[in-house]
């Protein structure tokens, strides 16, 4: 488990759980010390500890180990040695989060949270011991018996009183009483009934909770993808919410902006909405200076500070590219450093993000695939946020909680991709080569 060899205040608990939490925070706590920029460390160290944290998870600790390559940009290795997670910890639930978190103490408390919502692995077989059935030591009953007693049963109605006390809860126990109450029909009489149909229904009793419950699931996930429905509005990104704007305003050509316009444009807009009517001849002059200024080439000024803004952010984003070819890079590098001179750094948040998506994401996505390498493409939508983000030429202009919402529901539909494609590859085995 993890120790601190600098900071002799980090002391193991006993806990597999805290060591690791207390290990991160200290991780995090050292990567921001001699000189480094803690927020830069972070999202280097980001995507190697979820890694680590997913080894734990399918292989031993010590090939979780050895292919974890904990360093800091700078490349010395941390003083802090990770400590190994629970056993049998499952971080899928929130690994879109994780991906999105954008510091230390965000990422630390969602894998908190993670820890905390699943059971402690050590508990496992005194909780399951419990619901073990105990051995039976009577002789074994005769299956005419068995099948006489269990229509006996589910004529006199006492299924559904002993079934409701501690079965099933109350949302499932009318969906399960439906089903465990309705007549026999061609069933038969006790002496046609056959002994092995009846043993089957014992066993498979949790099969029939199981439907019921995922038919009551059904039913109430139906209002709540109508709420989602109605709530994805007022969740869009920036930019979408000035499409929708656009689209039901009738004059909203007129009075609405585009909504891929460079600054200076919003800048005029600005300048023009403070000038009251009796004040526009005063007024004139400097506008037309001001649209003059539009049409003028970035200066070398304007180009050098978009230029070091996106040296800026790919250097922050080496895990992000790392699963893409070399010469891959290179190509979009150099289509970057072009839209440089033409002043796309300058631009708003939503014009960046569209032109860098075009450049890096559609390609990426179009490679992912073939190669079904999901990660990849992962990798690719955060390498699009964080250059989206951190090339903008006023660093209050971006809305972190909006970029995150984008950021995690792009996420979400990456996976959700890769079950479609899994579902696809699944059904092609099980219908065989010729068959559709």
């Amino acid at each position: 488990m993890g120790t601190k060899k600098s900071d002799p205040s980090f002391i193991m608990t006993g806990s597999r759980s805290d060591d690791f939490v207390d290990s991160l925070r200290a991780l995090f706590e050292e990567a921001g010390g001699n000189g480094r920029d803690a927020q830069v460390e972070f999202v280097h160290l980001r995507s190697i500890i979820i890694e680590f944290v997913a080894n734990c998870a399918r292989m031993t600790s010590a090939k979780a180990r050895a292919r974890c390559n904990l360093t800091f940009t700078d490349g010395k290795e941390p003083k802090t040695i990770l400590a190994f997670t629970p056993s049998k910890f499952d971080l899928a639930e929130k690994r879109v989060q994780l991906d999105a978190a954008g510091t230390g103490e965000e990422f630390t408390n969602i894998l908190q949270t993670l820890i905390d919502e699943q059971k402690d692995p050590r508990r496992g077989p005194k909780t399951k011991s419990v619901n073990k059935k105990r051995p039976n030591t009577s002789p074994p009953e005769s299956p005419g018996n068995k099948a006489q007693k269990r229509i006996k049963w589910l004529a006199s109605g006492k299924n559904k009183k002993n079934a409701s006390d501690f079965l099933v809860p109350n949302t499932e126990q009318q969906s399960y009483d439906h089903i465990a109450t309705k007549p026999p029909g061609n069933e038969g009489t006790p002496s046609k009934v056959d002994p092995k149909t009846t043993d089957s229904m014992d066993t498979d009793s949790g099969l029939v909770l199981s439907i019921s419950k995922s038919e009551e699931m059904d039913t109430q996930q139906k209002p709540l993808e109508e709420n989602e429905h109605q709530k994805s509005a007022s969740s869009k990104p920036p930019y979408d919410r000035e499409d929708t704007d656009m689209e039901d305003t009738p004059d909203a050509n007129a009075k609405a902006l585009p909504v891929y316009c460079p600054s200076y444009v919003l800048e005029v807009v600005a300048a023009a909405k403070e000038i009251a009517a009796n004040q526009w001849n005063e007024f004139k002059p400097k506008l037309l200076e001001m649209l003059g200024q539009m049409h003028v080439e970035s200066t070398p000024e304007e180009h050098e500070a978009a230029l070091e803004r996106l040296q800026l952010a790919i250097a922050r984003t080496e895990p992000e590219r790392s699963l893409i070819p070399a010469d891959t890079w290179k190509m979009y590098e150099k289509k970057l450093i072009e839209q440089t001179k033409k002043g796309l750094f300058d631009y708003c948040w939503s014009t960046r993000q569209y032109r860098i998506g075009r450049i890096i994401y559609l390609n990426e996505e179009e490679a992912v695939m073939e190669s079904k390498d999901w990660e990849r493409l992962r990798k690719a939508a955060r390498l699009w946020a964080i250059l989206t983000e951190t090339t903008s030429r006023k660093p209050a202009e971006v809305v972190r909680e909006e970029a995150d919402a984008w950021l995690i529901k792009k996420l979400g539909d990456i996976s959700f991709l890769e079950r479609l494609f899994a579902c696809k590859k699944h059904l092609g085995a099980l219908k065989g080569p010729g068959e559709e």
